[in-house]
């Protein structure tokens, strides 16, 4: 594999150069506002601090993504939100349906083989473009939010709203290149805003998940 091969994935880039996706390198700010916010706001809790740089750390390889647009980057920006979602089922497989760690990491080895035949599959699908890795994603969190709509229906709301979030974010990243001609930056800057949202909402779930079972 050539890590420094040059990738070109999204409407705005037109060449190679390290400022071709201005906008889409920009917007990635919007992942470090969202992780200082979520960070002084849920900072009683360890594991939203660690989430909070988890979502940090996104908006950081994003932007080296939409920088240097190479593999080494695209590697980095997929491996930074698969840690997240990964951090963020363990958590919720502990605190929301109060498994053991051991059921808790289980699940997330289950997730990971359902997510890659369900990917694998998905690629039938043209128009989901390369947003269809992470359907499954999608699809987790509304399974989610039906599992804990009897148990903690706080809990089960607020990933409904998540999951809402994530399918707008994605609609955008899925349209970046229909819409190119029309609109030459693209859409994909979008996705970046939304899912900044996305990220910081259900840390916020989880926080006042927390804080509720704080206070009983």
């Amino acid at each position: 594999m050539d890590w420094f091969a040059p990738i070109d994935m999204y409407c705005e880039r037109t060449h190679h150069g390290i400022i071709s996706e201005p906008i889409n390198f920009a917007t990635n700010m919007s992942f470090l506002i969202a992780a200082i916010v979520m960070w002084y706001r849920a900072k009683t809790i360890k594991a939203c601090r660690i989430l909070s740089m988890m979502l940090a750390s996104i908006g950081i390889a994003s932007a080296l993504h939409h920088s240097f647009a190479q593999t080494w980057a695209a590697l980095i920006d997929v491996l930074s939100i698969a840690v997240f979602v990964f951090t963020y089922l363990f958590l919720a497989n502990r605190d929301y349906l109060s498994l053991s760690v051991k059921n808790a990491i289980g699940i997330m080895v289950l997730f990971l083989s359902i997510n890659f035949f369900l990917s694998n599959y998905l690629l039938d699908f043209d128009f989901l473009g390369d947003s269809v890795g992470y359907m499954p994603i999608l699809l987790l969190i509304g399974a989610y939010a039906l599992i804990l709509r009897n148990k903690l229906p706080k809990v089960s709301n607020g990933l409904l709203i998540g999951f809402y979030a994530l399918a707008i974010s994605l609609a955008f990243r899925t349209v970046d290149q229909t819409f190119c001609s029309q609109w030459p930056v693209g859409t994909h800057f979008m996705w970046h805003i939304v899912n900044a949202i996305t990220l910081a909402w259900v840390i916020e779930v989880y926080y006042q998940s927390k804080q509720r079972k704080i206070s009983n």
